[in-house]
Formats: structure tokens, C-alpha cells, sequence
């Protein structure tokens, strides 16, 4: 997924070299927008299906749908219409973070049921490690070399069969059954799948430090987004890099999560 976020912004700036755009910060922005903006929309509502669904089916699924996204990136060209083709991005961008929303949440809430209580602390720490570890390995380091020695169509060819591979992984999980919750029957379904996302935002309100986790998160994602919109723009026109260069600047944040999380 980290290696997907750098390709495509080394796809967006392939197409504005290639059409010879005048705002290429502005374009960057909306690939960001298209791939930031379904966690706001769709977490709260991921959350509850995934508690009604089996983990192990979510994921295969969502893994799934993302190698479908990513056969679509495949497929754009970058000499078409430069507004086709930053839509028909934007709009694959879109659906590949909004399937990812629901992935999450299904990999987090499969752990309690995989490992036994005495162990959760310990699968925790260490999927916590692998997941901030993949930041910097595919954003900063694995993205841009893969770049640099293959080019953006051969290196979404390699994603497009890891994603496979994990659909399959996925597979191979034991099954996760959903969780029974007690649901008047005068409630109609819609209403109840309301009610949980409801109940879901109203405990998050009630605590304090929740609040304040959530706070300094997305201060953090913000902050890291802004340098990858300007990132790319600045690489080229003011330090005369290549574009994919860019992991140069975003690198020190990819260290500092590394090393928040091995702290």
C-alpha cells in the first residue's frame, strides 16, 4: 500500500511533465485529497461491518478489490487527455483507500482472536512494529528504489502480484467469526448498524486520551501528506532531482515513525 501511495505520485508527475501542467502542486494535492479523504468518510462505517463480518473474508475481499485497483492503474496512459486521466486516477485513488478502510480494522480485530490473552500484548507490539516499519520500507525506500530500477508500470506490476499473494495469505487465516451483539427485533437492520456507528463515535467523545491520540495522529498524517504534495515539485524545479527522488525528503519521517514505534 506504501509503495502504491509513492508509485502514483510519481504517476501524477509523469502525466503533468508529459502535458505540460502549470499546477502541479494543485494536481498532487487532489491524488492525496482522493486517497486521505475515504478514512474520514468510511471508518466509522468500516467499523461496524467488519464487527458484523468474518475478519478473514474482509481481508481476502479487500485484498482482492486492491488488486483490481491497481490492474486499473495499469491501464491508464499518460498521453491521454490530462483531464480523462487525472479522473479516471482520482477515481481508482478513491476506491483503493476506501477498501483499505475496511481491511484494517479487520487485520486489528483478527489478532485478539488469533493469539491466546497471555499473547496479545506481545502480537500487538509486533504488528505495530511491522506496520510502521512497512512506512519507511515501502514509502521511502522500497518505493523509490523499485522506481529508479524498473520504472512506475514493472514496479505496479511487482504490487499487483504481492497483493495477490496476500489475498491469498489471507486465505489462510483461521476464521474469524463476527460478533453477536443483542439487537431489539423492533430495530430495523439499517437503524441498528446506525445506532453501533453512533455508539462507536459517543465512546471515543467520552475519553479523553482517545481524543488526544486522535488528535496528535492526524496532526502527524497531515504534516507528512503536506510534504508529500510539495515534495515532487520540489525535488524537480528546485533541487534539479528526479521526481522519485522525493524520498530523500520524506525519508526522516519514515526513520522517526520507525523509531517512535521501536521506542
Amino acid at each position: 500500500q506504501n509503495m502504491i501511495t509513492f508509485s502514483l505520485l510519481i504517476l501524477v508527475r509523469n502525466i503533468v511533465e508529459t502535458q505540460n501542467l502549470s499546477q502541479a502542486n494543485t494536481v498532487i494535492s487532489l491524488l492525496i485529497l482522493a486517497f486521505s479523504s475515504p478514512a474520514v468518510l468510511f471508518s466509522p462505517v468500516a467499523g461496524v461491518v467488519v464487527e458484523r463480518a468474518d475478519k478473514r473474508t474482509v481481508m481476502a475481499i479487500a485484498n482482492g478489490l486492491r488488486t483490481l485497483a491497481v490492474l486499473a492503474f495499469l491501464a491508464l496512459d499518460p498521453t491521454w487527455p490530462a483531464v480523462l486521466t487525472l479522473s479516471a486516477l482520482y477515481i481508482i485513488t478513491f476506491f483503493f483507500g476506501t477498501v483499505g478502510q475496511f481491511f484494517g480494522p479487520a487485520q486489528a480485530a483478527a489478532i485478539p482472536m488469533i493469539v491466546r490473552p497471555r499473547e496479545l500484548l506481545s502480537a500487538n507490539a509486533l504488528f505495530n512494529l511491522t506496520f510502521t516499519g512497512s512506512q519507511i520500507l515501502g514509502f521511502a525506500t522500497l518505493g523509490p528504489l523499485a522506481i529508479k530500477l524498473f520504472g512506475v508500470q514493472n514496479t505496479l506490476v511487482g504490487i499487483l502480484i504481492l497483493y495477490v499473494g496476500t489475498t491469498a495469505l489471507a486465505l489462510l487465516l483461521p476464521k474469524t467469526p463476527p460478533v453477536h451483539r443483542q439487537v431489539r427485533e423492533d430495530v430495523e437492520p439499517f437503524r441498528a448498524f446506525i445506532l453501533e456507528a453512533r455508539e462507536g463515535l459517543l465512546m471515543v467523545l467520552q475519553r479523553p486520551l482517545l481524543i488526544k491520540a486522535i488528535t496528535y495522529l492526524t496532526l502527524a498524517t497531515t504534516t507528512y501528506l503536506m510534504i508529500a504534495a510539495l515534495g515532487p515539485e520540489f525535488i524537480v524545479d528546485v533541487l534539479g532531482l528526479e521526481s522519485e527522488d522525493v524520498a530523500y525528503v520524506v525519508a526522516p519521517a519514515g526513520f522517526g515513525v520507525v523509531a517512535g514505534a521501536l521506542l
